[in-house]
């Protein structure tokens, strides 16, 4: 991660960074679905990383960012779950691009599993936002 701060010593091309950045996003995907990063591993993935990851985020990242974080869901405390996670995905479902909504559409299955029985509000919103892609026409 020390490669993709914006203040080291390596004066590299902003798309090397959004590589380096996407390799993480995978690492992190792949090592919280195995269950090699747990609650303190993904809780400070989200606190010293995730500001960084997101700086300047274009459509290639945000399309790694979802999947990644909500791999890491099954280990946070929900209400981690619905500031961070929940509040990406709500924040990505409303954005210009259509792939990125598209993204959103992909892996909210996988994000309403996280969502607790009283969240009756948050199921309604993904429900209407199923609704609205059924209806979209900037494909």
């Amino acid at each position: 991660m020390d490669r993709i701060s914006p203040n080291n010593e390596y004066k590299e091309t902003e798309e090397v960074k959004e590589r380096a950045k996407i390799a993480v996003l995978i690492i992190v995907t792949k090592f919280a679905e195995g269950d090699v990063f747990e609650k303190d591993q993904c809780n400070l993935f989200l606190e010293k990383h995730l500001a960084e990851i997101q700086d300047g985020m274009l459509f290639k990242l945000k399309k790694f960012l979802l999947p990644a974080l909500i791999s890491i869901s099954k280990h946070l405390d929900y209400d981690v779950f619905v500031d961070k996670v929940y509040a990406t995905f709500t924040a990505f479902r409303q954005d210009e691009i259509h792939g990125v909504r598209k993204v959103c559409i992909e892996n909210m299955s996988n994000l309403i599993k996280h969502l607790q029985d009283d969240a009756d509000q948050k199921l309604d919103e993904c429900f209407e936002f199923f609704k609205k892609c059924l209806y979209d026409t900037n494909r």
